[in-house]
């Protein structure tokens, strides 16, 4: 069908390394996202940006939730293998972040930055993506034409799969062992409002927030640079 994309841009001497893992639909890059993060990163720093999902040309075929755990697993196990006693962090955004709450990032011991995590999935998510304009619905996939250009196939039974994952239980798990600074959107297009209550009482989690929408464009992508770079100190 297609192949999963690697980035990965380690120098010689490098002290740190950030694992980007990006949301539901898009690709390695999300939409730019990281690829400004990456600018912002401190030059003596490394960066691994990564597809979840297989694609060809500009179609996207969005994977199952444990197909996606499994790669990001692997990109965790071979970056940390490959570079030994190296700190390494990761980013993630949307969808990304409960990925990575489910997937074993022990050997990832630096920071933990989770943008715009969602609070639930639920039929919310799927109602969202069947009433997506333009889209395409047969007995196998939705098909929704992006506004980067790009198709998402998203498989019929994915929403099944994920509807009984809670989110805010997955990242409350991964908090017993690690710290995790969350920005949280106030403007949130895409799985709306937040108040994140069940992550409340973790004194291993912190929050911070921006009058953004998603994927903090416009003048919220420079917020969001902002608070990143403080929170990777």
């Amino acid at each position: 069908m297609g192949d999963a994309v690697v980035k990965k841009n380690i120098p010689t001497g490098v002290s740190d390394i950030v694992i980007f893992v990006h949301g539901f639909g898009v690709r390695w890059d999300s939409r730019g996202m990281f690829t400004d993060i990456k600018k912002y990163l401190p030059p003596e720093w490394g960066s691994v940006l990564f597809d979840l999902y297989e694609v060809k040309n500009n179609e996207v075929y969005v994977s199952s939730y444990k197909d996606q755990i499994e790669q990001l697993n692997k990109i965790i196990d071979k970056v940390s293998k490959n570079n030994p006693n190296i700190k390494i962090h990761i980013i993630a955004h949307s969808m990304g972040c409960t990925i990575t709450a489910s997937a074993e990032v022990s050997a990832a011991n630096g920071k933990i930055i989770f943008l715009a995590p969602a609070e639930l999935f639920g039929s919310k998510m799927e109602k969202y993506f069947e009433e997506y304009p333009g889209v395409i619905k047969n007995d196998k996939e939705l098909i929704i034409h992006r506004k980067d250009g790009t198709k998402t196939h998203i498989p019929i039974g994915f929403f099944s799969e994920i509807r009984n994952i809670d989110p805010q239980e997955e990242i409350l798990k991964l908090s017993k062992n690690h710290m995790i600074d969350i920005v949280q959107t106030k403007k949130d297009e895409v799985i709306g409002e937040t108040a994140y209550k069940d992550l409340r009482n973790s004194d291993n989690i912190s929050f911070q927030s921006i009058e953004s929408d998603h994927n903090f464009t416009g003048a919220n992508r420079e917020k969001l640079l902002t608070k990143v770079g403080e929170m990777l100190k």
